[in-house]
């Protein structure tokens, strides 16, 4: 009960309503799982080229084997990848640009470390993002419309399904650094729809 002014200035009683509807909830046999994991930091190779990938599959998580003994079936909904300089200031090393993009043809199981540039520029959803930088470089993965549930234990099968599962990888390349020297700490957060209770 509450109380509100009349016209005539006077106070009368109001009666609340409570509402009693349950809020909208998944299906008993769905659910959506929110995760992140470390991947290795991002270093130069003996030529001092940074050349990688990542690709989100659900193998990836720590939850994998829980969630592959209570569903059957999954897809990727989102995923974004944090990228933290190990010297932001490039004190004693070479400070450059790393250039990343999204391919969509392949997947955790067939994708491969890009060995020029170009196989990165010529992919989608391109960005660069500095050595010499004191900020955390978030990089999000544009997600295809209307992806389709694949089988859990398949969700990045070989050939790629770019239409179902987890489809997708992050290609990552730059040059004129210093040799074998760590650049990147990266960390992958994701989310799955889940369905189908085994």
């Amino acid at each position: 009960m509450t109380d509100v002014k009349s016209r005539n200035g006077g106070q009368k009683r109001k009666r609340g309503r409570t509402s009693t509807r349950v809020p909208r909830m998944p299906a008993p046999n769905q659910m959506v799982l929110k995760t992140a994991w470390s991947h290795a930091a991002l270093s130069s190779g003996t030529a001092g080229t940074l050349s990688d990938f990542i690709a989100p599959s659900i193998v990836s998580t720590n939850e994998y084997s829980t969630v592959t003994s209570l569903f059957t079936e999954v897809k990727l909904i989102a995923c974004e990848i944090h990228f933290t300089s190990r010297n932001p200031y490039a004190t004693g090393t070479t400070s450059t640009t790393v250039t990343c993009a999204t391919r969509y043809d392949v997947n955790n199981s067939t994708a491969v470390a890009p060995t020029t540039l170009d196989n990165v520029i010529n992919s989608t959803h391109v960005a660069d993002f500095t050595t010499a930088s004191n900020r955390v470089f978030k990089y999000r993965m544009s997600i295809p419309r209307g992806l389709e549930y694949s089988a859990i234990a398949a969700d990045a099968p070989n050939p790629a399904t770019p239409w179902a599962g987890s489809p997708g990888a992050v290609l990552f390349f730059g040059t004129g650094m210093a040799n074998s020297t760590a650049y990147f700490d990266v960390r992958v957060y994701a989310a799955y729809a889940l369905r189908g209770r085994n």
